[in-house]
C-alpha cells in the first residue's frame, strides 16, 4: 500500500549533476573567451578609463553587484552605467565564483521575491509541535509507554485502508477494473508519463470515451475505495465521507465565501482554459495558486512565493490580500493537518520526503506544510490532463465542496468514473493518471487540490545551473557591450 522509489529517481539526481557541470563548462568557455579579448586588448591598446586604479587582485568570491537587474534588458541597460574597470570586476568575481561550490552557488540566487522574502513574517499561529513528538492531541507531555503489543490508530488506519481495497476487489460492478489493474503496473506508468498535455482532438476523444467508462456507485463510493496495482503500489484512494470531521468541512465553506467575497477576482486566474471549464457560468470562476513552488524561471532563480499569494506585490507580506489569505489558511488549520497526517499513514517514508525539504533562506513553509502547494479551483471543472509537474511517486489529495451534481472524477488508464460527495478526500498519482471530471450539471463546485511539485526535491541543483547560466549570460552581454564600444577593435 506503499510508493517506491525508482530508479528513475536517482537518474535525475546524476542528470542534475550533469546539467551543472555542462553550465559550468558552458560559463568557464565564455569566460576564456572574454579574458583573451582583454589580454588581447591591453598588449595592443591603452584604453583611457578614469577607473584604471581599481586593484583587481582584491576581487574575492563576494559579488558586489547584487543590484544588478535580474532581467536581461535591464542588465544591458545597467552595463551603460558602469566603467570599463568596473566590467572587468565584475567578469573577475564571475571567473572566481565559477569555482565555488554547490552550497555557494545558490546563494547568489535571485529572485523577483527577494524584497517580500526578507519582510519580518506576520507569527500567524502559535509555533507547532515538532513532528513525531506529542502528535495532534497537544497534549503537554508525552505519552506514558504503551505495550508493544497495544492496537494503536496507524495501525487501525492501515487496516481501514485494507478494508477499502477489499471492498474494490469485492464489488461485482468492478470486476473489469480488477481486472486492469492485475495488468497495471506502477512503473510502466512511469515510464509512459510522458512530457506534454493532450491536444485538442485527443481530449475530444477522451471525453467520448469518458462516458463509457464503468461507472461507480454512489453508495460504494461513500463508503471508500482503495486500487493498487500488480505490486501493490497504491494508485487512488479515496476515503469513506465521514473521514473528515463534518465542522471542518462547514469552516471551508463559510472562510472561503468571506475570501471570496473580499479577494479581488484577479487573484482568480481565468487565462488558461485547456485544463477546466466554468461550472456555472454566472458565477465567477478561476483558479488560485498558493504557496512555495520552483518554477525555474528567469524571474524566479529559486523556490518562491507563488504569484497567487503574493498577487505580484514586491513587499507582499505587508499587503492586505495577502494578509486574507494566510487568515483563510490558518483558519482551517486543521484541516490541512487531518489531511497531513492521512498521507503519514499512508506512506511514511514519502510524508518524511515532502517534510524534509529545506527552503531557501527567508522562504517561510506554508501553512498547510508538509505540501508546497495549494490550488483552489473556483466553480471549476477539470479537463482531460496530467499533473506532469507534481513528483511522479508522490500524491495529490483532492478535496470538493459545493452543492452539487456531476463533476465524477475520471481515469483514462483505468477507465473509471468515480463520484465524490462534498467533503471526499481523493488521493490518487496524478502526475501518472490522465484523468479530468465530467461535467458538473447542476450547482457549483469548488475543490481544492494538495502537492508538491518535482522540481521542489531538487531545487538546489535546478537553481545552481540558473545562476550558472545568468553569469554565462551576464559576461555575453558583457563581451558584446564592450565590442559596441570599440574596446576590443
Amino acid at each position: 500500500m506503499s510508493s517506491r522509489i525508482y530508479p528513475a529517481a536517482h537518474g535525475k539526481e546524476a542528470s542534475g549533476t550533469s546539467k551543472i557541470q555542462k553550465a559550468r563548462l558552458r560559463l568557464d568557455v565564455s569566460l576564456n573567451a572574454i579574458f583573451a579579448a582583454f589580454e588581447k586588448n591591453d598588449a595592443e591598446t591603452e584604453y583611457n578609463d578614469p577607473h584604471r586604479e581599481v586593484n583587481l587582485s582584491e576581487v574575492g568570491l563576494v559579488d558586489s553587484y547584487t543590484g544588478a537587474p535580474l532581467a536581461k534588458r535591464e542588465f544591458v541597460k545597467w552595463l551603460s552605467s558602469c566603467s570599463v574597470m568596473e566590467i572587468k570586476k565584475l567578469v573577475h568575481e564571475r571567473r572566481s565564483a565559477l569555482l565555488l561550490p554547490e552550497g555557494e552557488i545558490i546563494k547568489h540566487a535571485k529572485s523577483l521575491c527577494d524584497i517580500g522574502d526578507r519582510q519580518e513574517t506576520p507569527l500567524w499561529r502559535g509555533v507547532l509541535p515538532k513532528l513525531g513528538t506529542y502528535g495532534t492531541a497537544r497534549r503537554q507531555a508525552p505519552k506514558r509507554l504503551q505495550r508493544r503489543d497495544r492496537y494503536t490508530n496507524i495501525d487501525r488506519k492501515s487496516d481501514e485502508m485494507g478494508y477499502r481495497h477489499l471492498r474494490l476487489q469485492e464489488a461485482p460492478e468492478l470486476e473489469s477494473l480488477q481486472l486492469k489493474l492485475d495488468s497495471t503496473d506502477l512503473h510502466n506508468l512511469l515510464l509512459q508519463k510522458g512530457s506534454a498535455q493532450p491536444e485538442p482532438e485527443e481530449a475530444s476523444i477522451l471525453l467520448e470515451a469518458g462516458i463509457t467508462y464503468t461507472q461507480v456507485s454512489a453508495d460504494l463510493a461513500a463508503g471508500g475505495l482503495c486500487a493498487e496495482d500488480r505490486e501493490y503500489n497504491t494508485l487512488f484512494d479515496l476515503l469513506p465521507v465521514d473521514e473528515i470531521n463534518p465542522k471542518y468541512i462547514l469552516r471551508l465553506e463559510h472562510t472561503f465565501n468571506e475570501l471570496c467575497s473580499r479577494l479581488p477576482n484577479r487573484f482568480f486566474d481565468r487565462d488558461d482554459k485547456r485544463f477546466s471549464k466554468a461550472c456555472d457560468d454566472s458565477h465567477m470562476n478561476g483558479i488560485i495558486h498558493l504557496g512555495v513552488w520552483n518554477q525555474a524561471t528567469w524571474q524566479h532563480e529559486r523556490p518562491a512565493c507563488s504569484f497567487g499569494l503574493r498577487g505580484g506585490s514586491l513587499k507582499y507580506k505587508e499587503d492586505e490580500n495577502y494578509m486574507l489569505i494566510q487568515q483563510f489558511l490558518v483558519e482551517n488549520d486543521a484541516l490541512f493537518r487531518h489531511i497531513g497526517g492521512i498521507l503519514k499513514r499512508m506512506d511514511e517514508k514519502l510524508y518524511e520526503e515532502y517534510s524534509s525539504i529545506e527552503l531557501p533562506p527567508f522562504v517561510d513553509k506554508t501553512l498547510f506544510w508538509p505540501f508546497c502547494m495549494l490550488a483552489i479551483n473556483r466553480n471549476c471543472f477539470s479537463l482531460p490532463h496530467k499533473d506532469l509537474n507534481d513528483l511522479a511517486r508522490g500524491f495529490c489529495f483532492l478535496l470538493c465542496w459545493g452543492d452539487f451534481k456531476g463533476g465524477d472524477v475520471t481515469f483514462a488508464e483505468l477507465r473509471l468514473k468515480i463520484p465524490l460527495q462534498k467533503g471526499q478526500l481523493l488521493v490518487f498519482r496524478s502526475a501518472l493518471l490522465t484523468h479530468w471530471n465530467q461535467p458538473v450539471y447542476e450547482g457549483v463546485r469548488h475543490s481544492m487540490v494538495l502537492f508538491t511539485p518535482s522540481r521542489m526535491f531538487n531545487w538546489k541543483q535546478i537553481t545552481t545551473v540558473q545562476v550558472l547560466n545568468r553569469w554565462n549570460r551576464e559576461i555575453k552581454d558583457c563581451t558584446e557591450y564592450l565590442a559596441t564600444l570599440g574596446y576590443f577593435s
